[in-house]
């Protein structure tokens, strides 16, 4: 399947994703829209989202009068976040450190619903870095943004092994996956890399790349996730778009679990340049779930590295606590 394909099957799924329940809409119709302007990503971590636009599952459920236009920018989850509350999308995925931030500076978005476990490993091309213990205050450690699971799950191993989660957190510089390979691959610039999957094969690949710590340990055993959000007033206007974004991201959480390997072939055919067997072992580590089970444990770290001034509401204070898929 050529990039393109894959890039706008991409932005459907996360389009998708931000439909949940709720109030009548004003039309009367249970939706107030026509056109639901999505956005996606093209890492596993959103393979829900792929399987719901390869499979074309939420036009399956929502009415026939709303149409979905698909965008990908690759963007941070802030970024993100920003363009929904400017209005910009309905729909789309944001990691859950996002969107706890969100909440607590009092914006106007919903949690959905999860995906599934983020597989990231740490690598370096530097001798003197042989695990996480060698990792000192004047390493620079790349990965893509601030506030991402990326950053929450090195953080979490800080605090493992070091006992301080904010231990390195101004040694950290925001760059893309692909900045971060072509980095290794070139001027090296940066003493660590964080990458999640398929870019860590990309690198593993390479004689002069070294493993320094598999962070997917890390992300598995605290459920670090993608979320799936919407804006407050497309939830309470929009309530059977939401009720079919969830039917369908049902469907695609059920083949994906019942048809491990036609998934895998699946998303291997849309990622490019991974085998299926590559994408079923990190499926079998990190299986689709749509739950939520770890909101109150990320939102203490949060705190605790001063991505918060304040403790955080707790998970069951959410509006619509009732309607998110929990573990």
């Amino acid at each position: 399947m050529k990039k393109n394909l894959f890039v706008i099957f991409t932005v459907l799924l996360f389009t998708v994703a931000i439909s949940s329940c709720g109030n009548s809409a004003p039309n009367g119709k249970g939706f107030e829209t026509t056109k639901i302007r999505a956005f996606g990503g093209i890492t596993v971590s959103n393979a829900i989202q792929q399987i719901i636009q390869m499979d074309e599952l939420l036009e399956k459920n929502i009415p026939d009068d709303v149409s979905i236009e698909w965008s990908y920018g690759g963007p941070s989850s802030a970024d993100t976040r920003d363009a929904l509350i400017a209005g910009k999308l309905d729909l789309a995925t944001i990691s859950l450190a996002s969107f706890i931030s969100a909440v607590e500076n009092g914006l106007p978005l919903v949690l959905l619903s999860g995906t599934m476990p983020n597989p990231l490993e740490l690598y370096t091309t530097r001798d003197e870095i042989n695990s996480f213990k060698d990792i000192n205050e004047h390493h620079k450690i790349g990965m893509p943004g601030k506030g991402s699971n990326f950053e929450l799950a090195f953080s979490l191993r800080s605090k493992e092994v070091f006992g301080d989660a904010s231990r390195f957190s101004d040694n950290i510089v925001a760059l893309t996956d692909a900045d971060m390979v072509a980095l290794i691959q070139g001027a090296d610039s940066y003493d660590l890399y964080t990458l999640g999957f398929p870019a860590m094969q990309k690198v593993a690949a390479l004689d002069h790349a070294k493993l320094v710590e598999d962070l997917t340990e890390i992300t598995v055993k605290y459920n670090i996730c993608l979320v799936f959000v919407t804006t407050k007033d497309f939830y309470d206007n929009n309530p059977l778009i939401i009720d079919g974004f969830y039917k369908a991201a049902e469907e695609a959480v059920r083949f994906m679990n019942d048809n491990p390997k036609e998934t895998a072939q699946k998303l291997s055919d849309f990622y490019e340049a991974v085998t299926p067997e590559e994408v079923l072992t990190v499926l079998e580590r990190c299986p689709p779930n749509s739950s939520i089970t770890n909101y109150d444990e990320i939102a203490d770290i949060m705190y605790e590295m001063e991505i918060l001034s304040k403790p955080a509401m707790k998970f069951s204070e959410l509006p619509n606590y009732n309607s998110i898929p929990k573990g």
